[in-house]
């Protein structure tokens, strides 16, 4: 599955999201509609896409997001 997401930033609007704050902003935006996508597909979860977020910019130009999940269901 591979959602677009996006927010009423006019930098989200690329399909590739060039800064960082734009993608926090995203991530905070659809927090709600993405926690309820993986309890869907894997049980029982517990994201913090803002506290934990660690955002890393890459030598081609992409972006990482390394988020805290974790399994409160099995």
């Amino acid at each position: 599955m591979s959602p677009e997401l996006a927010n009423d930033d006019f930098f989200s609007n690329n399909f590739f999201l060039d800064y960082d704050f734009v993608v926090k902003g995203v991530l905070k935006d659809n927090y709600k509609w993405i926690f309820h996508t993986f309890k869907k597909l894997a049980g029982e979860i517990q994201v913090d896409p803002v506290q934990n977020a660690n955002f890393v910019e890459n030598q081609d130009g992409s972006l990482t997001c390394n988020l805290d999940i974790k399994n409160i269901g099995l």
